[in-house]
């Protein structure tokens, strides 16, 4: 279930193909809205599609230097796993299974559920941290930021305000933003009351979280998923951290081409949509043919530094990703994913999205087993 687990937080990195997750700040802690799916891959048999083009099958020691992994000074956002946070959790799971009531005779008020609109930007400028639409927030259980909570009691539905609240010191949905001082705009959407379900063996079972029945597994059930989203935080951090710090000392040629012939048949195919040739394309998006050379070159190195470094460690650690654990993630992301891409068969998914995948699953294995190496942050 856990392995499960990971390959879901990790699908939004599908779309970018060669490059780790990124951070995100995060106004509220997750909830349980994407848990663990129970994924069938009897009826898929894929093989491993991996291009000739990439085989990295060079002596990597003339192409790239990577840090030592034991030295690294990491820097991440953890989950809190003490009992308030457990409790926000479990009050997260009884509030999608809620009675709700909507109210527009009174002002917002501590315990309503409110849905809200809110940008902000850095206190005294224009630079924005955050742009969010239809963010529900529960007034008083200060699961939001606290001051953002108080910002919002008082106001009707409808209503837009602007507010200066400073992030706590100890905030760590984004550590940059902790103890700055932001402004926010906020818009009212809308006022509720919810009636929780009582927490019993059949509200329990009703959260489908397998085979958890009983609120001792439910509570075993949410540390272990905590502290599965902190060990993927630390892994984030780890290879963003490696990709930092690693040097390129050569450009290996047959991946580079491959990457420089991938940016143009991507530039080509998004004018074809537009109706315009490549030339047509680069006119209308870049200031100059020189501007999309170099952007082209920059994709090119940034993606063989991310591939070599990935395969460097593959090799140093071992890891192979068998075809079991491909088809495993083939089926996740085909489902979480498909709909968006306008997809509608996973053979389909697998001949456009096929090697993605398995970048994807390559890069978590081989972090995975290099972040029991990496120190913890400081």
């Amino acid at each position: 279930m856990k392995r499960i687990l990971a390959l879901v937080l990790t699908i939004l990195c599908i779309l970018s193909a060669f490059a780790g997750c990124k951070n995100k700040p995060m106004e509220d802690p997750p909830t349980f809205e994407n848990t663990p799916i129970q994924v069938q891959t009897d009826n898929t048999d894929f093989d491993i599609p991996v291009s000739e083009e990439l085989q990295y099958d060079v002596d990597f020691d003339e192409y790239i230097t990577i840090p030592d992994i034991t030295t690294l000074e990491l820097s991440y956002h953890t989950m809190a796993t003490d009992d308030t946070a457990i409790n926000n959790q479990i009050y997260n799971l009884q509030l999608q299974k809620a009675k709700r009531t909507e109210v527009t005779d009174r002002a917002a008020a501590e315990g309503d559920v409110v849905t809200v609109n809110y940008k902000s930007v850095f206190y005294g400028t224009e630079q924005q941290i955050t742009d969010q639409k239809d963010v529900e927030i529960s007034l008083g259980k200060h699961i939001a930021i606290p001051a953002l909570e108080d910002a919002i009691v008082g106001m009707v539905k409808g209503e837009t305000k602007t507010a200066d609240i400073v992030y706590p010191e100890d905030y760590t949905g984004n550590t940059v933003l902790a103890n700055s001082k932001a402004t926010f705009t906020i818009e009212l959407v809308k006022i509720e009351t919810a009636d929780l379900p009582e927490l019993n063996e059949e509200t329990i079972k009703s959260f489908e979280l397998g085979e958890v029945t009983t609120y001792e597994q439910l509570r075993a059930y949410i540390i272990a998923w905590m502290e599965q989203e902190n060990d993927l935080y630390k892994q984030d951090a780890l290879y963003n951290t490696l990709i930092k710090n690693s040097q390129l000392i050569a450009m290996p040629e047959r991946e580079y081409n491959f990457y420089i012939e991938r940016f143009d048949a991507n530039s080509k195919a998004a004018g074809e949509v537009a109706g315009a040739t490549l030339d047509d394309y680069i006119a209308a998006n870049y200031e100059s043919r020189e501007e999309y050379e170099t952007k082209r070159e920059e994709y090119a190195q940034d993606n063989v530094k991310k591939d070599l470094v990935i395969y460097c460690l593959k090799e140093k650690y071992g890891v192979e990703v068998t075809k079991e654990e491909y088809n495993t993630a083939l089926n996740v992301t085909f489902r979480s994913e498909a709909e968006g891409l306008g997809i509608t068969t996973i053979q389909d998914f697998y001949d456009k999205m096929g090697e993605s995948v398995y970048k994807m699953e390559l890069n978590y294995q081989v972090i995975g087993a290099a972040v029991k190496d990496a120190p913890d942050k400081k």
